[in-house]
């Protein structure tokens, strides 16, 4: 036990000082590049998700701006269409239209068979 608490220190100063033995490092080189490149992958797909998510941020913001103008031509658009702004508007542009006085009425078609 007290050997192993020894072994475990001498590797860890060994490879603090830099002394490490090299056959242990060409030993297990395989591994050291899989590791490698697991964190290279770690790290693209957390800048992939990170730009992601910027995008979404980015569109969430657009759709509110979006809504809010979609209200504003709305409301814009129900005034105008109001029959005395429609009347309002006949005048002011000189337009040879008039207001009809009689009502509407409805059609009826007797269908034959």
């Amino acid at each position: 036990m007290k050997e192993e608490k020894l072994n475990i220190k001498k590797t860890l100063k060994s490879i603090i000082d830099g002394t490490y033995p090299k056959e242990i490092i060409l030993k297990n080189i395989g591994f050291i590049l899989f590791l490698v490149f697991l964190s290279f992958i770690y790290i693209g797909n957390r800048n992939y998700t990170e730009k992601i998510e910027r995008e979404n941020i980015k569109l969430q913001k657009e759709i509110e701006e979006l809504k809010s103008e979609q209200l504003t031509v709305t409301s814009i658009l129900m005034r105008i269409s109001q029959q005395s702004q429609v009347e309002s508007l006949i005048v002011k542009h000189n337009l040879d239209l008039i207001n009809s006085e009689t009502q509407p009425y409805k059609l009826l078609v007797k269908c034959q068979k």
